[in-house]
């Protein structure tokens, strides 16, 4: 899971960079970009922490995920 996320990440930035430098008029798919981007360093982030969990400590972290971050 995590060498996905690395790889959406690694993706992610090139294909900001090269509308930034290509296309600097398309602010709204750079806004998107920028997004998909914090939202992707924020999972691989997570991946890494949740190896660090026991069991019952993953399966709260995944409940609350599904929950969408909610109390």
């Amino acid at each position: 899971m995590h060498v996905k996320i690395s790889s959406d990440v690694a993706g992610i930035r090139a294909r900001l960079g090269n509308t930034c430098r290509n296309r600097p008029e398309a602010t709204d798919e750079i806004k998107i970009l920028r997004r998909d981007l914090k939202a992707a360093l924020l999972a691989e982030r997570i991946c890494e922490d949740a190896a660090q969990l026991d069991d019952t400590q993953r399966a709260r972290l995944a409940a609350l995920l599904l929950r969408g971050g909610g109390a």
